[in-house]
């Protein structure tokens, strides 16, 4: 499947549908990256080469322009895959190897988890804010970043440098020096940086290629090439024991990429220079409504001009926070011309209400943040749990990353289902309920039997129950991961109708990410509010002392209350229409 490059001008109309923008190299456009791939210096093949020739050169240039693309991004997804995995498994190696406590170690997970969600809308950002610097060299960077952060990692296990460091080269606690954590500590934010860059990339294709245009069969069949190699991967990794084996396998293939990537700038540049990449970013539209109004305070809005393209989308103007309409303001005393030239004293109307429109659905953000405190027990408290379960099914052992394989499959088809615009997040928040339920349920079923095998200071012990009670929670998550992220970002895109469906996909992200990140605020809530009257808090330092049940509760009752929320806040908003829809649908009435 050809990922969005667009058929040649004499082979109009053959190819597939309509490609949202073409990534193929346009010879009117090349000769402005000519010091990073003199390949595609396409005007001087045009100049020097015979008409038959030089479209037979264009095409076989193209041809392998889109070959070395696609196998970068196959390579950047397998490279995200396998590290997702070892990552995913990190509570574990922090309980087990390090023998941290058991909110230490699910703290320090959920913060990267939550920071790796969060950073894509920050690298998109900063690759906007510093245009000067190359998108194609930030992306650059942050592979490098993430190849470095992958090695450090790798090395940062005691069999590597036990002998060099003075310390004991076992997985034991106690082979864990100030080096080795030093050099784990800096390379988690790296692999975070990482990860954060192939996000962004990824996002900003499925935009340019337009995926909603393909064909039910094009996207099963994508799904199905791109989700094997993730679901071999989980297998297999679980039958990798040696953690300095299972963080250098992906730092291997991360260098690899890495050292591709700088050598052909296999980023395609029409795609990195291209449509929204280079738009201006949502949050720096903000500040500009909230600057060139500020600087317009003392004018009043009647007898004023606004001001409004007529070329592009527009909002209708509300009499809500009519104090940032001043930013639309035309002054009398200086030319229109100027006055469009410098953003920060001139917006239009369509920018003010977008602002507008963010800002009055801020308080939602709060819903969407629990449903990310809901993902954040997913590859903590959940995997230390299934950690410690019998793994045996009949004869064959099997590893609790099983789980982890078993929510992908369900994640993955489910991403595709768009339900109505109210009812798809109402749907995740409720799962997301459903899903806390059930976990405190397992849980608490799992502390009887904890108890009746005598089994509470013995932690290292594996509890005498099935490792398959915890697949319906997992498959529930899956569900509320899957549909709080696509759900949230179709609600943004309908309430405010001309943003970058870009930016909307990366700050989706970042709130799940933010609601990952508070999941560690809420253990450390809860866990005070436990300790009240004197009584025993919840969060012990195993797993066996701990009560997650009660905390499972907890969460439950929180994610139901932001249902109610939810419900009651989003009925009081109305879906805008463009001035070109209001027109239609009024001219269309008798």
């Amino acid at each position: 499947m050809t990922h969005g490059f667009a058929p040649l001008p004499s082979d109009h109309g053959r190819g597939r549908g309509k490609i949202v923008r073409s990534l193929a190299p346009d010879a009117s456009d090349t000769g402005k990256h000519r010091d990073l791939c003199t390949k595609m210096e396409m005007p001087q093949i045009f100049a020097e080469k015979s008409s038959d020739h030089r479209l037979k050169e264009y095409r076989s240039n193209f041809q392998i322009q889109e070959t070395r693309n696609l196998t970068l991004y196959m390579g950047l997804l397998f490279v995200d895959i396998v590290a997702g995995y070892v990552m995913r498994m990190l509570v574990t190696y922090l309980t087990d190897v390090w023998k941290l406590s058991l909110v230490h170690a699910t703290s320090i997970v959920n913060i990267w988890e939550g920071a790796a969600k969060a950073l894509p809308l920050a690298v998109a950002l900063l690759s906007n804010t510093f245009w000067f610097i190359g998108r194609a060299r930030v992306l650059m960077l942050c592979n490098l970043a993430y190849a470095i952060g992958l090695g450090l990692l790798t090395l940062s296990t005691p069999p590597l440098l036990g002998h060099s460091t003075g310390t004991c080269t076992h997985y034991q606690a106690e082979c864990i020096g100030t080096t080795q954590k030093i050099l784990f500590f800096t390379a988690l934010p790296l692999v975070a940086v990482g990860m954060a860059s192939i996000s962004f990339v990824f996002a900003a294709i499925s935009e340019v290629v337009g995926e909603e245009e393909l064909t039910q069969e094009e996207v099963y069949s994508s799904h199905s090439l791109l989700l094997l190699p993730n679901y071999i991967g989980g297998v297999t990794f679980s039958y990798i024991k040696p953690w300095s084996v299972r963080f250098g396998i992906p730092a291997i293939c991360c260098v690899v990429i890495t050292m591709c990537y700088m050598s052909f700038c296999c980023l395609d540049i029409a795609l990195l220079t291209s449509g929204d990449w280079v738009e201006e970013s949502p949050l720096t539209k903000v500040i500009r409504v909230f600057v060139a109004s500020a600087s317009k305070v003392y004018h009043k809005l009647d007898g004023f001009e606004l001001y409004e393209k007529t070329n592009t989308p527009s909002l209708p103007r509300t009499r809500w926070l009519r104090c940032l309409d001043k930013a639309a303001i035309i002054l009398p005393n200086k030319s229109r011309d100027e006055q469009e030239n410098d953003k920060w004293t001139l917006c239009t109307v369509t920018e003010v209400e977008e602002t507008k429109a963010a800002i009055r659905m801020a308080p939602l953000c709060l819903s969407f943040i629990i449903g990310g405190v809901v993902v954040s027990i997913g590859n903590s408290f959940f995997l230390e749990q299934a950690n410690h379960l019998n793994p045996q099914l009949g004869k064959l052992k099997v590893s609790f990353t099983l789980l982890l394989v078993l929510y992908d499959m369900v994640k993955a088809p489910l991403s595709k289902i768009r339900l109505p615009l109210r009812l798809g997040t109402s749907v995740a928040i409720l799962f997301s309920v459903l899903c806390c339920i059930t976990a405190a349920k397992v849980e608490n079923r799992r502390l009887h039997a904890i108890i009746a095998h005598n089994l509470l200071d013995r932690p290292d012990d594996r509890v005498p129950m099935t490792l398959f009670w915890m697949v319906p929670q997992y498959v529930l998550l899956a569900v509320v991961d899957s549909f709080l992220e696509q759900n949230v970002k179709l609600f943004f895109q309908r309430m405010i109708p001309t943003s970058s469906l870009l930016y909307l996909s990366l700050f989706t992200r970042a709130v799940t990410g933010i609601g990952i990140m508070g999941g560690v605020l809420s253990v450390f809530v809860v866990g005070k509010l436990s300790e009240r009257g004197g009584k025993l808090n919840w969060f012990q330092s195993t797993l066996n002392r701990s009560r997650l049940d009660k905390y499972y509760w907890t969460v439950a009752a929180l994610s139901a209350a932001s249902l109610v929320f939810y419900i009651l806040l989003s009925s009081c908003y109305k879906e805008p229409q463009t001035e070109a829809e209001a027109e239609a649908e009024a001219s269309s009435r008798p």
